[in-house]
């Protein structure tokens, strides 16, 4: 099974994405592209997830993204993400964004991630498969942790641009795409919230 032979491999390119040698990272980013281009897209269970390393893994992929001095090592990195966040069915998309959003520290990974999830639900509303994932109960965590500011009143607006930005965005997207007749995401109920006098 190809998720087995990944899984099998994850170990390796752990080892090898820890190494800060460019022959060596090469390697790693090489070996898994080649194991995430054996897996069907969207064939991977949420609860794949579970197992440590598969969470672990694309975190060391963002540090490379951030911290290689290479950059088509870094360009690759990035390609290398979104060929794995792919790979998951909308459970496992849902767990493995919200868990890079929490952990990727850097605001232009974070507004990349926040572009997925918006990705996600257009997915989601269009095919109305998979919409319990990107709506609801499911989406408002998330939605607190998009449009919230990283450090309160005191984030630096200019450090943070790309990950603001995204978040508008989002948040604009979301008011348009999903009217409030329809409210399937419940952005409107969250908005309710924000302003309770806000007539309906």
């Amino acid at each position: 099974c190809s998720s087995d032979l990944m899984q099998s491999n994850m170990a390796h390119i752990e080892v090898l994405l820890k190494r800060t040698e460019e022959s060596v990272l090469s390697k790693g980013i090489d070996l898994f592209e080649n194991s995430l281009q054996r897996v069907d897209d969207s064939s991977l269970p949420h609860h794949f997830l579970d197992i440590k390393i598969c969470l672990t893994l694309p975190q060391d992929l963002v540090k490379v993204m951030t911290l290689c001095p290479v950059e088509h090592l870094r360009k690759k990195s990035l390609k290398i993400l979104q060929l794995y966040i792919d790979k998951y069915e909308a459970g496992g998309k849902y767990k493995l964004l919200r868990c890079l959003l929490k952990t990727s520290n850097h605001a232009g990974v974070e507004g990349y991630i926040i572009q997925n999830i918006k990705n996600q639900i257009a997915a989601s509303l269009k095919t109305e498969s998979d919409i319990k994932w990107f709506s609801g109960s499911h989406l408002v965590p998330l939605l607190h942790m998009v449009l919230s500011l990283p450090e309160g009143v005191e984030t630096d607006l200019l450090a943070y641009s790309d990950r603001i930005m995204a978040s508008l965005n989002f948040l604009r997207y979301l008011i348009i795409r999903d009217g409030e007749q329809d409210n399937q995401t419940e952005i409107w109920t969250e908005l309710g919230k924000i302003d309770p006098d806000r007539k309906s």
